[in-house]
């Protein structure tokens, strides 16, 4: 993965397409290195809890 995929999954984000995000961030997140590694985990936990209150998934 290089910039670019961190630069769609921010887009997808700020697109509120937090599904696609997830996807896009996770194969990034999956081959990083710390500190990477938590900066991307925490963007995919964000996208994650808003796609969950998106769906009125208040135990998600």
């Amino acid at each position: 993965m290089t910039a670019t995929a961190f630069g769609q999954g921010i887009d997808e984000f700020n697109r509120q397409q937090f599904y696609a995000c997830h996807d896009t961030l996770e194969a990034l997140w999956m081959e990083s290195t710390e500190p990477e590694k938590t900066f991307y985990q925490g963007i995919l936990q964000i996208a994650v809890a808003c796609y969950h209150l998106e769906n009125n998934n208040w135990r998600g």
